[in-house]
């Protein structure tokens, strides 16, 4: 903190400049360290944030070394359990607000960028498995506008070479209805072609909803099957969460026990955040909300989703 101090602030504040800092840190150090120099920050009208996360060890963050590091300023240190939660939507809206309370808003007269600006999958292998819930809830339009949304995700994301090729992705597609209704579009694959056909082809269900028989149906025809070494398994749903309850811990637990990743896309505001919440394993960050299905094709909604996915 005193280095950045010396050399990022004392030596090159411009005048009349706002200062403002953000320290992310668990809030643990060397014991044999200068406690005194936790507080170096607080000179020269820096504004400081801290951001405390629990270590690896699952430790809660210390207090009191965060309190000494924002200058004792009430409402100065956010908390999280997780590193992935500093992309969560919600956390990022409340930084800005924090970093910048009153923003004056200017339009630059800028050419329109129409590509996505997409954080790749790249140098590990990631399994991307679509879990989409056709449900009659979600209509036929908004089904349609799903589809292009995977075939969007298709398009973008690099796809890996080969099934032995542990440097990319490769994705596939599950919609599921009720309990015995599972419709496997295709399973893990990497040719773009063969994708987009399939996604053409595939029929809405428009039936009833059940996710834990969606999730088991998933791991046991998917997940248990051969995949590449120390590949990353991620479950994307794309729902309201109106479903049945039915083998919904049995599903849970298979999860967790092949290290799943979920993400859930949580579309409309008559949503069941208990049933979102249990199919993301707890994390609020994996939850992206859209009012609309129409919302997830906007290129700001790709972007985010991007980043938390790769």
């Amino acid at each position: 903190l005193k280095f950045a101090y010396d050399t990022l602030i004392k030596a090159n504040k411009r005048d009349n400049a706002k200062v403002f800092a953000v320290v992310i840190t668990d809030g643990r150090h060397d014991p044999r360290d200068d406690d005194t120099l936790l507080t170096s920050l607080c000179q020269g009208d820096v504004i400081v944030n801290a951001i405390g996360i629990g270590d690896m060890f699952y430790r809660a963050e210390d207090d009191e070394t965060l309190q000494s590091i924002t200058c004792r300023q009430d409402g100065r240190v956010q908390k999280m359990n997780l590193f992935a939660d500093l992309v969560a939507e919600e956390f990022i809206d409340k930084m800005e607000e924090l970093l910048c309370p009153e923003p004056e808003i200017i339009c630059p007269d800028l050419p329109c960028k129409t590509e996505l600006a997409v954080a790749p999958c790249t140098q590990r292998p990631v399994e991307l498995v679509f879990m989409i819930d056709g449900s009659e809830r979600m209509g036929e339009t908004n089904f349609r506008l799903v589809r292009e949304f995977v075939q969007k995700v298709a398009n973008e994301l690099p796809l890996a070479t080969s099934d032995s090729d542990v440097s990319r992705a490769r994705l596939a597609v599950l919609q599921y209805g009720g309990e015995a209704e599972q419709q496997l579009v295709f399973g893990l694959s990497y040719n773009v072609t063969d994708i987009l056909d399939s996604l053409a082809a595939m029929k809405y269900l428009d039936s009833a909803s059940n996710v834990g028989s969606a999730i088991i149906y998933g791991i046991h025809n998917l997940v248990q099957r051969p995949t590449r070494l120390g590949s990353e398994l991620s479950f994307l749903f794309i729902t309201d969460g109106t479903s049945g309850s039915k083998s919904l811990g049995e599903a849970v637990d298979a999860m967790r026990k092949h290290n799943v990743v979920p993400t859930v896309i949580a579309v409309g505001q008559d949503v069941d955040m208990d049933v979102l919440l249990q199919i993301g394993l707890g994390e609020r960050a994996a939850i992206y909300r859209a009012d609309d299905y129409s919302q997830i094709l906007q290129p700001a909604f790709f972007d985010r989703l991007y980043r938390w996915i790769c």
